[in-house]
């Protein structure tokens, strides 16, 4: 014990092992492992993303393409004005999200694959 504490150290099939002051080590009840934290960060980016799309694609569905205003369509062009500063405001978000998500996806999947090659390996 190292200051009145017994450290944890992960080991290999994600055994814990308790480190004491003469290193003896024993076999305890293993780690949680990372891959249920990764899959709820992937599951929240994702969730968030998703509501970021649906926010974005219900801002731009009464968007016109081409409008052409008159002097006294004032308000069109305001409202028109308006929309574009809340999609020019999401937008960054959404890739920042997007990007997020796909870093998470890599992750799990290169965290799968490492897995199985290092099955293969033993």
């Amino acid at each position: 014990m190292l200051g009145g504490r017994t450290h944890l150290l992960c080991g290999p099939k994600n055994k814990a092992r308790p480190v004491d002051e003469t290193g003896s080590t024993k076999h305890l009840r293993c780690c949680m492992s990372i891959i249920p934290l990764m899959w709820a960060l992937w599951a929240l980016l994702t969730t968030i993303l998703l509501v970021l799309l649906i926010y974005r694609s219900n801002l731009t569905r009464y968007e016109e393409d081409q409008i052409f205003l008159e002097e006294s369509s004032s308000n069109q062009n305001r409202e028109q004005q308006e929309l574009l500063k809340k999609i020019n405001r999401i937008t960054p978000a959404v890739r920042i999200v997007t990007v997020c998500t796909g870093v998470m996806t890599a992750a799990i999947l290169g965290f799968y694959v490492w897995d199985a090659v290092k099955q293969f390996n033993m």
